[in-house]
């Protein structure tokens, strides 16, 4: 998991990024884009996001809704690369990919 104070953001496996780079900054990258691809009608703080990199080159971003009390599975999306190491920039499609199927709830 990560060293982060941000209980809204978890990652396994940063170490099989291509790019060095913390927990803290795989979360706020992520977030960063997901909240930039987002309609204004999606509550940013309804949700968890566990981030899961994997060495075989698939990321995928897992989020759960924690609206009114309740906890829900919200979504499961997942990005592959076969021909280089994952890296940051793959962040920014995985969270469109995300803001996609969330905008169209």
């Amino acid at each position: 998991m990560n060293g982060t104070q941000d209980k809204t953001c978890f990652v396994k496996g940063a170490e099989y990024l291509a790019e060095q780079a913390s927990a803290d900054q795989i979360c706020q990258k992520f977030k960063q884009s997901l909240f930039n691809a987002l309609d204004d009608a999606v509550d940013q703080h309804a949700f968890t996001v566990t981030l899961s990199i994997k060495e075989s080159g698939t990321i995928t971003a897992v989020l759960i809704s924690e609206e009114h009390g309740k906890t829900e599975s919200y979504l499961e999306v997942a990005v592959d690369v076969m021909d280089r190491g994952l890296n940051l920039s793959d962040l920014d499609r995985l969270a469109r990919a995300a803001a996609d199927i969330m905008n169209k709830r």
